[in-house]
């Protein structure tokens, strides 16, 4: 697996190295930018009972629009973002419109694609994360 540190400033550079490196074969790429929320949602995948994991991702991430309104974000600002999320990781136990689930390869492809979810599940999580920053007991 190659891994590039992704920010907005060298979205086409790693654009380019990417289509690049598929030419040459190389199909595990993956921007750092995206890499936790990639990594959560992988792990939901990867978990021995599925159907706990993902109703437990749902819970949790329900209970992060609390705090995003408490900040004062607008529903307007996250709300797409957010159901873009939690229909990613529905689709591990629920077949999408197309009929599939969401398997490892498909994960990978879905934070690969043009269309990527990678840019709104991080954009979701950096918007929670900086409501919780805004209590200083929780970020150091």
């Amino acid at each position: 697996m190659i891994v590039f540190a992704g920010h907005e400033a060298t979205v086409t550079v790693f654009t380019d190295v990417s289509h690049a490196l598929i030419k040459k074969n190389h199909k595990n790429l993956i921007s750092t930018q995206p890499a936790l929320a990639f990594a959560y949602v992988e792990r939901i995948l990867q978990s021995p009972d599925p159907d706990f994991a993902v109703a437990s991702s749902l819970s949790a991430l329900a209970a992060t629009r609390d705090s995003l309104d408490k900040a004062g974000i607008d529903k307007i600002v996250y709300e797409d973002i957010y159901d873009e999320f939690v229909g990613l990781i529905g689709t591990i136990i629920q077949p999408n419109s197309a009929g599939k689930k969401l398997n490892p390869a498909g994960l990978l492809l879905a934070f690969q694609s043009p269309e990527s979810v990678s840019h709104s599940t991080s954009l979701y999580l950096e918007s929670h994360t900086y409501t919780k920053c805004q209590t200083p007991s929780w970020c150091i």
